[in-house]
This record gives C-alpha cells, sequence and structure tokens, in this order.
C-alpha cells in the first residue's frame, strides 16, 4: 500500500508599511503558533481493499493560532501564498479563519475555505491588536490512482501589511 505524508509548514512574516506623510516604516507584528502533518495509509481507503483513497482530509479547526500586534489606528489587510517542490498538480490546499479572535478593532472575511496559489492573495482584514485568531486547512485532491507514494511539503506564507 502507499503511504503519503503531507507536511504543512508554516512560515510568518512581517508586514510593514510607509505612510505618504512619513519617513520610517511602522512595524506590524504577525505570529503564528502551530503546523499540520497528515499521514496517509491502508486506513484511509474509502471503500476497504481495492478502493481508492479518501479524497479530503481537514485539519482541527484551531490547527493553528495568529496574532496581530503592534497595530496604529489603521486596518490592516492580511495576504497569504504558498510555496511547495514536488506538489502534486492534483493536491489543492485551502484555509479558512475559524474564529474572529479576541482584542480591540474588528475581524472581517476569511470564513470560507480559499485555495492557497503561487501569488499572494487577500485572506481576510481587520484592525487593533487581535490574538488567538484560529486558522484551518484543508487537503483535496488525494488520490491513489494519480499521487506517487513519498512525503509532499507546503509552506504557507503570511504578510500582514497595515494601511494608510
Amino acid at each position: 500500500m502507499k503511504k503519503i505524508t503531507i507536511l504543512v509548514v508554516l512560515i510568518l512574516l512581517l508586514g510593514y508599511t510607509l505612510s505618504a506623510n512619513e519617513a520610517w516604516s511602522i512595524e506590524i507584528d504577525i505570529g503564528l503558533t502551530g503546523n499540520w502533518s497528515e499521514t496517509v495509509n491502508v486506513l484511509d481507503l474509502a471503500g476497504g481493499p481495492g478502493s481508492d483513497l479518501i479524497n479530503t482530509y481537514e485539519s482541527n479547526a484551531d490547527q493553528v493560532s495568529l496574532n496581530i500586534s503592534e497595530t496604529t489606528i489603521n486596518p490592516w489587510t492580511v495576504e497569504i501564498r504558498k510555496s511547495d517542490v514536488n506538489w502534486p498538480i492534483d493536491f489543492h490546499f485551502w484555509l479558512r479563519r475559524t474564529s474572529d479572535g479576541v482584542g480591540s478593532g474588528s475581524i472581517a472575511d476569511g470564513s470560507t475555505y480559499l485555495e492557497i496559489t503561487d501569488t499572494d492573495q487577500y485572506f481576510f482584514d481587520g484592525s487593533g491588536d487581535r490574538t488567538d485568531i484560529h486558522i484551518q486547512y484543508q487537503l483535496s485532491g488525494v488520490s491513489a490512482a494519480t499521487i506517487l507514494a513519498g512525503t509532499y511539503s507546503i509552506t504557507i506564507y503570511y504578510t500582514v501589511t497595515e494601511g494608510t
């Protein structure tokens, strides 16, 4: 039986912005706790011996906790993108925000699954410092017929940018 291991590596970036009226950068911090690893094996056969694998896997709703701090009065935006090596073309990786977190300000969007691509894309926005924002992952496109046995990994980049 094939064994496929998917490892999600999460990397965070600091977001920077420069206001038209300022000659220095204001730093807003983004912090991340958690990761996800899924091992696909014989126990994941959809209908027993001779059947294909379960197609879709989902992490816990609170798999990753995101913190945004050192904000000012300006709203901020979180963008995401992925980087991978030898990632099967049939694999599709998704994420969604499953909590608003706690803190001052507000948070909006990002509560429905969004497929992560290789280019920066809008995920959600908000204002004020927010901690304990939960993120959930989903992997689809898993098939014994099209995916070779092996270990596959993906890195997700989160970038927060504070607007003016």
